[in-house]
């Protein structure tokens, strides 16, 4: 084996030759969940990856050094783990360059939180990253949640938040609604236009 994990699942990016082997592997872990969901390379041939964390605190730079990123704790009235997004560049050799975090949040009863999937960069260089946006209330007729998609694009240059949209998704049930929508892929052309493709059910705009 090439790196040993827990019991929870730890993110892994590995880089073969043509021959199929082994360059380097990096790995991001904690004592919770990190998933890695997609991986693509930028015009200078950096290493970029998308994935999701419900760590209260994960170091998200695989080398030696240390760069702790801060998640959140349950919410009151809900259960399970909490979810941030994460995007993390690396450059062809596998050394740390640069992130983005997706913060999870709770206000009350509301929890926000966020998986990101899908990563892809234009020809600037900059980073689209797609994913949904999970979101579960507790109010007295009973426990609301949805998954609503989201589209963020990062500058090539420091990761500044270009653009960040939300899809809404909207059922008329004020007792308990369940709602989603998702981008499952992104595509960009020569001229910088952005392709989204997904599923949702009731209603998307």
């Amino acid at each position: 084996s090439i790196a040993t994990g827990g019991q929870q699942f730890d993110g892994f990016i590995v880089k073969l030759n043509a021959a199929g082997d082994l360059v380097w592997y990096k790995t991001i872990g904690s004592s919770t969940d990190e998933r890695i969901r997609d991986i693509v390379l930028d015009g200078n041939s950096n290493v970029i990856v998308v994935g999701h964390s419900n760590a209260t605190t994960l170091d998200i730079d695989p080398g030696t050094a240390i760069t702790n990123l801060t998640g959140l704790g349950t919410a009151s009235g809900l259960s399970g783990p909490n979810t941030f997004g994460f995007m993390l560049k690396l450059t062809n050799s596998g050394n740390y360059i640069s992130h983005f975090q997706k913060a999870n949040n709770v206000h009350a009863s509301r929890l926000t939180e966020y998986f990101l999937t899908r990563v892809k960069v234009n020809s600037a260089n900059d980073i689209f990253v797609t994913g949904y946006l999970h979101y579960d209330d507790v109010f007295p007729g009973g426990q609301e949640n949805y998954n609503r998609a989201i589209l963020i694009e990062l500058s090539a240059a420091n990761n500044t938040v270009l653009k960040d949209v939300g899809f809404i998704a909207h059922q008329n049930n004020s007792s308990a609604p369940i709602y989603t929508n998702i981008i499952a892929d992104i595509e960009i052309d020569a001229a910088n236009n952005y392709y989204l493709v997904g599923y949702f059910n009731l209603n998307i705009h």
